[in-house]
């Protein structure tokens, strides 16, 4: 017996089989994160910090080697909303520094999330250290975001006002974990922003009116924080 398949049946078929095969792929789990290596020497997978997260999608991981990292790319980092992580490698925040140099004659930030981003977007034990702003925050600056910043360090951070150096908060939701802040120009100042802070060293830092801590028309939640030495 020969089986005899017609032309227009044969298209059918192919279409189906398109149409089976699109559906498998759009309902396909997306792959595994892609881990993007950046180190001081320029030489990983991008140049600075800020090519890698301009490159990153959601769940992308920017992990940093140990180190100082220094210059344009790798300070005033802008996060664009994504739902990253940016880590050290070793888990070493002492080892892994971001050192914006900043000073009041040339300004210059750690990390801004000011694009929306929320609790997946992670920022994980590194040093944030001589960051200035002049406008509010010197090492990090979270408006209408809700990041999750553990085990970071934030040290000599100041800014253009005496107590918003370490990490400036507004209209935010953070969530601020086993993090340290020292010598900052005021260590932590949120304006109506619900921060969850816990297990936080607060350790000589100074303000004019809060060396430590400033909550603003903010409903914080604080559990389990030491401070010591702190002016203001």
């Amino acid at each position: 017996m020969r089986l005899v398949i017609r032309e227009s049946s044969m298209r059918h078929l192919i279409v189906c089989a398109a149409g089976i095969l699109a559906a498998l792929t759009l309902g396909a789990p997306r792959s595994a994160a892609t881990v993007y290596t950046v180190d001081p020497y320029g030489t990983g997978d991008f140049p600075s910090i800020q090519a890698a997260i301009d490159a990153c999608v959601a769940g992308d991981v920017v992990e940093l080697t140990d180190g100082e990292f220094t210059g344009d790319g790798n300070r005033e980092i802008d996060f664009l909303g994504k739902a990253i992580t940016l880590r050290s490698r070793s888990g070493n925040a002492a080892a892994c520094v971001l050192d914006c140099q900043g000073s009041p004659q040339e300004p210059r930030r750690g990390l801004l999330l000011c694009s929306g981003e929320g609790p997946d977007t992670r920022i994980e034990e590194i040093t944030i250290r001589d960051g200035f702003g002049m406008d509010p925050g010197g090492g990090i600056v979270c408006r209408g975001s809700a990041p999750a910043i553990v085990g970071c360090v934030l040290e000599s951070c100041y800014a253009d006002g005496d107590d918003w150096g370490g990490i400036y908060c507004e209209n935010a939701t953070p969530t601020i974990e086993h993090c340290t802040f020292r010598s900052c120009g005021g260590g932590l100042y949120c304006v109506a922003t619900p921060a969850t802070v816990r297990n936080c060293r607060f350790e000589g830092n100074g303000g004019c009116d809060s060396g430590a801590l400033t909550a603003v028309s903010s409903a914080m939640t604080i559990t389990d924080c030491f401070f010591h030495g702190n002016v203001g």
